[in-house]
């Protein structure tokens, strides 16, 4: 009798272990993939980057006012309705921008991928430089508009 007790509550304790492991691993699936969201963003038009602003190296920014903003970017003239200027409110949004070097070669940037990772924002870009010399300089660059809502330290990352 004291045999049987002992192996039906045996057999109790580690059903109930069972089950709570069960548990623990789908919440853990669960925040995995809370961790890989894609965050959707505005991209930006219309802007071109301020002549006083040097850099020797690809920079990444994360710009969270207008008055920093303004240090590094102007509004461009443009003609038409075709080229309109992407309206940033800091209050609600923020700016991740990458500015290559100065260069006499095309160069065009493409956003992979905006994630957020759960404690930070992972930000996957490319570049790519054409081959052929142009007779001018020009200053490639590009930037995203963010809602504050995602607002995390960032990591740039290329592809």
């Amino acid at each position: 009798m004291k045999k049987n007790v002992f192996v039906l509550l045996f057999s109790g304790i580690a059903l109930v272990g069972c089950n709570t492991k069960q548990k623990s691993t789908v919440d853990e699936v669960k925040e995995v993939v809370k961790q890989t969201e894609q965050i959707s963003f505005t991209l930006g038009k219309s802007y071109f980057v301020k002549n006083t602003f040097e850099n020797k190296q690809v920079e990444s920014l994360k710009i969270e006012t207008q008055e920093a903003f303004d240090k590094v970017f102007s509004p461009a003239a443009v003609m038409g309705n075709s080229k309109e200027l992407t309206k940033i409110d800091f209050n609600n949004s923020f700016v991740l921008a990458v500015i290559g070097v100065e260069v006499n070669k095309s160069t065009d940037f493409y956003v992979v991928s905006l994630k957020d990772r759960g404690e930070y924002l992972e930000f996957i870009y490319s570049y790519k430089e054409g081959d052929e010399e142009l007779t001018f300089t020009t200053h490639p660059f590009f930037f995203i508009v963010v809602d504050k809502e995602h607002n995390k330290d960032v990591r740039f990352l290329t592809e």
